[in-house]
């Protein structure tokens, strides 16, 4: 397959670092399904700071669109 560009100019720093992270886990999960064994490691994407007011269930965030 011929290599691919995809412009990220312009994005901050911690961008880049999470698209890297995300290339990275989805050809691992190609290669691992091309070995016919499970990937090794997981990957951590970046949390974003907040505050968290209670738990809810993604049943709960999306009930009204079903």
């Amino acid at each position: 397959m011929a290599n691919r560009a995809i412009d990220l100019e312009g994005l901050p720093e911690e961008a880049l670092k999470d698209v890297a992270a995300y290339v990275a886990a989805v050809r691992k999960r190609y290669e691992s399904k091309a070995n016919g064994q499970p990937a090794q490691e997981r990957v951590r994407f970046n949390v974003q700071p907040g505050t968290v007011y209670g738990e809810l269930t993604r049943e709960e965030i999306y009930e009204d669109e079903r």
